[in-house]
């Protein structure tokens, strides 16, 4: 019974200790400072953000009744693969627009803020990109594990 009673208080102490690590967790991750946005700033990017958001609106309700179709076409007992193929080119098509009107959008946000501080805004520096940021990462990650035995070359015509 003194075995039962030790091991419960040592798993009950264990418990207590992780739900306290977790509690003194913060409860958002930390974020980088970037430079605030002044309210001349902040009235355009709010006016660029609503001019957009009634071409989006069109746009996902398109979408969002076009993929009811497609599932309903798809879920029929005679399957019309014309339909389906006719309602997934059209969804493509909506997302291709949506697609266009977020670049537009973005470009549209870049010209309010600098060209120093739309980069800080984003998370990528002045002068790499997101791809080369990750390109980097990955040949950093390689590097550091064991180097592989060098390839050596196998004797050849001596051996009888």
């Amino acid at each position: 019974m003194k075995m039962i009673g030790l091991v419960g208080l040592c798993v009950g102490s264990w418990i207590i200790a992780a739900a306290e690590v977790r509690t003194n967790a913060p409860a958002t991750p930390v974020r980088p400072a970037h430079e605030p946005v002044n309210e001349e700033q902040r009235a355009k990017l709010r006016e660029t953000n609503e001019k957009f958001r009634a071409e989006q609106t069109v746009l996902y309700e398109k979408l969002r009744t076009t993929r009811r179709e497609m599932e309903q076409a798809a879920q029929s007992d005679p399957i019309n693969e014309a339909s389906i193929r006719s309602k997934a080119a059209v969804i493509g098509q909506i997302e291709g627009d949506l697609a266009l009107l977020r670049a537009r959008h973005y470009k549209e946000l870049r010209t309010v803020l600098p060209h120093d501080q739309a980069a800080r805004q984003s998370g990528l520096s002045s002068s790499t990109n997101q791809s080369q940021q990750r390109l980097q990462n990955i040949v950093r990650s390689n590097t550091n594990g064991p180097t592989p035995a060098p390839i050596r070359p196998t004797p050849t015509g001596s051996a009888k």
